[in-house]
């Protein structure tokens, strides 16, 4: 492909094909373009958007990660999958071109974007969506917002460090909402919820270890002995949770549980809905801050998250009931972004293993 080629492409995505004379009419599209923890933060903003304005006369953009997701907890919905990044090949490019087209087949009444941080990418796509009113949060940086405990109806604290367990994403959809529906919505409405899986409580715990970036992850040394204690105490198996990526580092962590004597599954890579159903077949979930950890949530099963400081108050904590607890571990430098003048995460290394195990514990007794 020449230089030619990508500025006709270019122009065409920016620009989009000709008007079609025909075009499928609906009163709104939901626009999430993101990964499946964040789909899942939107689902209950979702479902409340979607009793207004009807399902059969709605559209639903999300990303090919979480289509099959959506298509489990929306299937009365039309729904269009887009590629997350800027294709660089022909083949993508051409996917691209194919999407543009889709979506100005569509003359929509209402755009409601459920997304409020900076993107470039999902912006272009956003400016192919044409209606007369637009719903889209304020695109600024994020940053800790002073009072966002004070906006959330309840705000209980984290147990032990004095920190508000309050969701800034949350409340941006919830005030996302209230502003399209033109009335106050509730903190339950947009409270994320998912269709209970069918698979009855196992005898296992889920431990999803691995976060987007390694210095999210699970750490190591207090991890190895809560899960040996809790193994010795309840004798519920450990089964880890890892992408395809990750599969060399679980089978680390698997021989090192073995090593210590602690009863381990052999690690599976699965689809997203079996993963789904793991999450649901167990006795309780230990996870870094992913995908895994809001599904849990979402389903309000037994749920131990270990959560750093880098973005801490803007996808979590949040909770359905006591048997979810984040644990983290407060330091001057929280809200970093990320961006870490350690040795290490002291946010997440300085959580205790005995802090992990009452953890546990204490999400397995809520009745």
């Amino acid at each position: 492909m020449n230089r030619g080629d990508l500025l006709r492409i270019g122009l065409r995505l920016v620009r989009g094909p000709a008007r079609r004379l025909r075009r499928r009419q609906r009163r709104a599209v939901i626009f999430k373009l993101d990964r499946i923890g964040d789909f899942v933060l939107a689902t209950g903003a979702i479902r409340t958007l979607l009793a207004h304005f009807g399902p059969e006369n709605s559209v639903l953009v999300v990303s090919p990660a979480a289509a099959e997701l959506a298509a489990r907890e929306f299937p009365a919905v039309e729904q269009i999958a887009i590629p997350l990044e800027v294709a660089t090949n022909w083949r993508g490019m051409r996917c691209l071109l194919q999407c543009r087209h889709i979506l100005g087949g569509y003359d929509f009444r209402d755009v409601v974007s459920l997304r409020h941080q900076p993107d470039r990418w999902q912006n272009l796509v956003l400016g192919w969506l044409r209606a007369p009113r637009r719903h889209v949060l304020p695109e600024t940086p994020w940053r800790p917002a002073e009072g966002a405990a004070d906006r959330a109806n309840s705000s209980p604290v984290l147990s032990g460090t004095g920190l508000p367990l309050v969701c800034l994403e949350l409340e941006n959809h919830r005030a996302l909402v209230s502003q399209t529906l033109g009335r106050t919505v509730s903190h339950s409405e947009i409270l994320p919820a998912l269709a209970k899986a069918r698979r009855p409580r196992g005898d296992y715990i889920l431990v999803s270890p691995f976060g987007s970036a390694g210095i999210r992850d699970l750490p190591r040394g207090p991890t190895l002995a809560a899960l040996g204690a809790v193994f010795r105490e309840t004798g519920l198996r450990i089964r880890l949770s890892a992408s395809r990526q990750d599969a060399d580092r679980a089978e680390l962590l698997k021989a090192e549980l073995c090593a210590q004597g602690t009863a381990v599954d052999p690690v599976m890579q699965t689809s997203l809905l079996d993963h789904l159903e793991d999450i649901s077949g167990s006795a309780v979930v230990l996870s870094a801050e992913t995908g895994t950890a809001h599904l849990a949530t979402a389903l309000d099963l037994p749920t131990v998250v270990l959560l750093g400081g880098g973005h801490f108050g803007l996808c979590a904590p949040w909770r359905k009931s006591k048997r979810q607890e984040w644990l983290s571990h407060p330091v001057p430098c929280f809200h970093c972004n990320w961006r870490c003048h350690h040795p290490e995460p002291f946010c997440l290394t300085g959580i205790a293993a005995i802090e992990i195990r009452a953890a546990v514990q204490r999400v397995l007794d809520v009745d």
